[in-house]
């Protein structure tokens, strides 16, 4: 596998700059990358060579966004241009994990990440107060709760940092990592902030020995966090803000629903319509259409049952990324996505269980586990694999799951290296017994 060009360098890590605030320069930055890697594999020879599992699953994964376009009812349009813009998040991580990355240029990407994500949430507060908008928003990722979801991924990649930089070299990566956390609570978002507290919970059980002693301190120190913060948001506008969004939620929110806000009754919805399209799903961007209250009552003259509107709930995604990936994608296109979470966790959980026989910490799997948990936990309540939060989550993992198979493939060349050299000792001894007979 070759290392990464200086070229390619430049672009990724001007394209994780620009990613949370322009969207011109941003495409740009990508196409540009794509066909200097392609240039530059060429020039080498070198493609990264055969297809992995994990990457074998994303293909299909992308094919099935074609085919859905093509056997959904209402039209293909739009679902070919879903397929395309989930292209635009796949590809790159296919490519990611084909070229050999240095940890110390991979901190390199995940500083420009922050950076990035940095500025553009200091835009997005100016913008906000400003204009008085009821949430602030990152310029090229939009609503509220996708800027959050992109923000809880900047403060994994910055946590990750923190945890194996040493001495003088943390301050920095800390300070980040609390402005995060700070930009989650102001965004109010839920999700997200679920996303990052399981992070913190996480980097915490790595960096102790998993024993009952630290299982109890770590048990004590959350209560006592929780506590602390109970008592605080009395006094703090910000965590009071907070606390009663959290309770607004817990109620239903302004659904008059359960603790899930309504994402129990789009589930319904897209079980309801599910066996007119059940294998590829309605495809990508028909979600709207496919869950209108319209839809829905033909659907049930159609079978000739009583429609109940209580039952269903009209909304342009999931809220979810189960619901929005069946509903989309169908049966198939969510065991696909499934495969490819349980394929790269387990190749995270074996790298966990190895670092807590050797304790030997690597920034690229720590990032992809905060990955994980952002895909994971976000994935709860909110559609986590779509624009750009999607597209930088993919990179990441594609980044993490490159180094795991280089390591891999590295134990192997040395395992066989070991074979070889044995069997070449006991060569000459065998051919000295011959010669002395």
């Amino acid at each position: 596998m070759r290392a990464i060009s200086k070229p390619e360098l430049f672009l990724l890590v001007a394209f994780f700059f620009v990613l949370p605030m322009y969207e011109g320069p941003k495409n740009l930055f990508l196409v540009a990358y794509i066909i200097t890697w392609c240039v530059q594999s060429w020039r080498a020879k070198d493609f990264g060579g055969k297809l992995r599992s994990w990457e074998w699953v994303l293909a299909l994964f992308l094919a099935t966004g074609f085919i859905s376009a093509y056997t959904n009812p209402f039209g293909w349009e739009k679902p070919v241009s879903g397929a395309l813009t989930f292209a635009k998040l796949i590809i790159p991580a296919m490519l990611f994990s084909r070229t050999s990355i240095p940890t110390p240029k991979v901190t390199f990407l995940g500083s420009s990440i922050i950076l990035g994500t940095f500025i553009a949430v200091l835009e997005s507060w100016y913008v906000w107060v400003r204009d008085g908008a009821e949430h602030p928003e990152l310029n090229s990722v939009g609503h509220v709760n996708q800027s959050a979801l992109y923000i809880a991924i900047a403060f994994g990649v910055s946590l990750a940092i923190f945890m194996i930089n040493k001495g003088w070299k943390k301050a920095l990566p800390l300070l980040l990592t609390l402005f995060f956390a700070t930009a989650l609570i102001i965004s109010k978002s839920m999700t997200a902030f679920g996303a990052a507290l399981v992070m913190c919970l996480v980097a915490v059980c790595i960096q102790l020995k998993p024993n009952v002693k630290n299982l109890a301190s770590l048990a004590f120190s959350v209560i006592a966090l929780g506590v602390i913060v109970f008592f605080a948001s009395d006094h703090i506008l910000a965590l009071k803000n907070f606390e009663s969004k959290a309770t607004f939620h817990a109620q239903g929110g302004d659904t008059g629903s359960s603790f899930l806000s309504k994402r129990d009754v789009i589930f319904n919805s897209v079980i309801f319509v599910l066996p007119d399209f059940p294998m590829f799903g309605a495809g990508d961007r028909h979600f709207d259409i496919a869950t209108s209250e319209e839809y829905m009552k033909s659907v049930a003259i159609q079978r000739g049952v009583p429609f109940e509107p209580e039952r269903f709930f009209h909304t342009n995604h999931g809220h979810n990324m189960v619901t929005s990936v069946l509903l989309n994608r169908g049966y198939i296109g969510l065991f696909l996505i499934l495969s490819f979470i349980f394929i790269t966790a387990w190749k995270h959980l074996r790298w966990l269980i190895q670092y807590y026989s050797d304790r030997k910490l690597e920034l690229e799997p720590v990032i992809g586990i905060m990955t994980g948990i952002y895909i994971i936990v976000g994935g709860m309540g909110n559609s986590t694999l779509y624009v750009e939060h999607g597209q930088l989550a993919f990179c990441l993992i594609g980044l993490s799951m490159g180094y795991l198979q280089r390591k891999s493939d590295r134990k192997v060349i040395a395992s066989q290296t070991y074979n070889i050299s044995e069997h070449s000792v006991k060569k000459p001894s065998q051919n000295s017994a011959d010669h002395a007979l």
